[in-house]
């Protein structure tokens, strides 16, 4: 079975488009007529250079301040793009707004906010790129460095709540708010600085992460009785091995789930999907009618979103919610052209995105403008096909409330950890037509049970 290496940046890897300076689709859309009584984004697929020259000449406006370590306030402000929407006034001018215009518009950003159009130097590299590789060094080496601040702390039997239970996530959205994530990769002298600037380094505590010169000689200290060694990484940051930690199986491989490593889970799971998962169609399938009392397969095992009879881990639970959500942002990708980290409005993008912008109230996990169509799609996920699946209440309301021009489809993710046996399902609005037809209200929380079609 053919795979498809999904980036969590939102392109395919290898492609172009990771490498282009891309105006966020948050602004993207669909124009509608002068008659229209609201005033949609504005459109991407011919605007090339209204949507390249923005988040680039931002950052090399900034670049100086970044070098001289001066405060970025200015430009995470900027980072929302205020003013860059389309003027108030087009609404009842133009019928359709041709890359002139709208390069002219970016133009007229770039000088009021920017002073012109700056010249970025040769190596300053794609802001997406940038983050990417700040994000992930993060979440590789912050639980290696609080191993060792542990360690330090036994050492000189001192006790410091600081940096205690400090995770990659933590440091990675409180460096993203200072923008400091979008200039250059970070290394372990600027992350370390970082951290004891902000009071998370033990004072007294060398600036190194190398265990000598923390008077760490012993890089694997002895296990307690009945345990694994654990396992040097190369800097004194022992862990134990992933199947004494918090994990799931995907596939024949053993992931780990901690916090810290759900980034890194994710990727796997994003270069886990396959074409033929990939290219199913987005019309919601038609449910077979169930018949009384009826119940699917699979009953009382892990899965996000649905009744669970035996006592779930929430640890677990999360992750498998993550992998399914990583799917279906892949697979809107595939249907829709628009990458994951503009379409992903869930606060589950926080584990892959820095941005801070996940909501859970909103009642969907992703949103998609087609024409003058807002698709809202929610994602259900489970280790096995138990087609079992509730709504929460923020997803109850806003499925049950929908706006006119608005679309809600529950996207359900089958075997979400195995590879050939994984299934990417559109459901029906249950508050739709037909309705319930091929559910069972299984509950007033609204649990809901239903068969899979048949494949074509």
């Amino acid at each position: 079975m053919e795979s498809k290496s999904v980036g969590l940046t939102g392109s395919a890897t290898g492609g172009s488009e990771s490498r282009t300076w891309q105006l966020p689709r948050l602004l993207l859309g669909s124009w509608r007529c002068p008659l229209s009584t609201t005033l949609p984004p504005i459109p991407s697929s011919s605007t090339p250079g209204y949507s390249a020259a923005v988040p680039n000449c931002r950052t090399a406006s900034y670049l100086a301040a970044y070098q001289a370590k001066r405060p970025l306030q200015g430009y995470v402000r900027l980072r929302t793009l205020p003013g860059l929407a389309p003027a108030p006034e087009w609404k009842g001018i133009h019928w359709d707004l041709t890359p002139d215009l709208l390069q002219e518009h970016a133009e007229q950003w770039l000088k009021q906010h920017l002073g012109g159009r700056p010249q970025p130097p040769q190596e300053l590299k794609p802001v997406t790129e940038v983050r990417d590789a700040c994000i992930t060094f993060v979440h590789q080496h912050v639980p290696r460095l609080r191993t060792l601040i542990e360690r330090w702390h036994n050492r000189v039997n001192v006790d410091d709540e600081a940096s205690a239970g400090l995770s990659a996530l933590q440091v990675v959205q409180e460096m993203d708010a200072d923008g400091l994530l979008d200039f250059e990769p970070l290394g372990n002298r600027s992350l370390i600085a970082w951290l004891s600037s902000r009071g998370y380094w033990p004072s007294g505590m060398p600036l190194s992460h190398r265990s000598a010169d923390l008077g760490l000689d012993d890089p694997n200290p002895r296990p307690e009785p009945g345990r694994a060694p654990a396992l040097d990484n190369g800097s004194g940051g022992a862990r134990m091995p992933i199947a004494e930690r918090p994990h799931l199986r995907l596939n024949d491989r053993l992931l780990s789930i901690d916090p810290d490593e759900l980034r890194e889970f994710a990727k796997e799971v994003a270069t886990d999907l396959t074409t033929a998962q990939l290219t199913v169609s987005p019309t919601a399938a038609v449910l077979s009618p169930l018949a009384p009392g009826s119940r699917a397969p699979g009953g009382g095992v892990a899965r996000a979103g649905g009744f669970r009879a035996n006592s779930p881990d929430p640890q677990k639970t999360s992750a498998i919610e993550l992998a399914g959500e990583i799917a279906v942002g892949a697979w809107l990708h595939q249907q829709y052209g628009v990458p994951p980290e503009e379409s992903w409005k869930s606060a589950m993008r926080s584990h892959v995105f820095a941005d801070g912008s996940g909501d859970d109230r909103l009642g969907y996990d992703f949103r998609i403008h087609q024409g003058d169509r807002v698709l809202l799609f929610e994602a259900k996920a489970s280790i096995q096909a138990d087609c079992d699946i509730s709504l929460g209440e923020s997803e109850f309301r806003k499925a049950s409330r929908l706006g006119p021009h608005e679309t809600y489809i529950i996207v359900y993710v089958s075997h979400v950890l195995d590879r050939e046996r994984r299934r990417i399902t559109p459901l029906p609005n249950p508050f739709g037509a037909p309705g319930l037809a091929g559910y069972r209200l299984v509950s007033t929380a609204m649990r809901l049970r239903f068969t899979l079609p048949d494949l074509e």
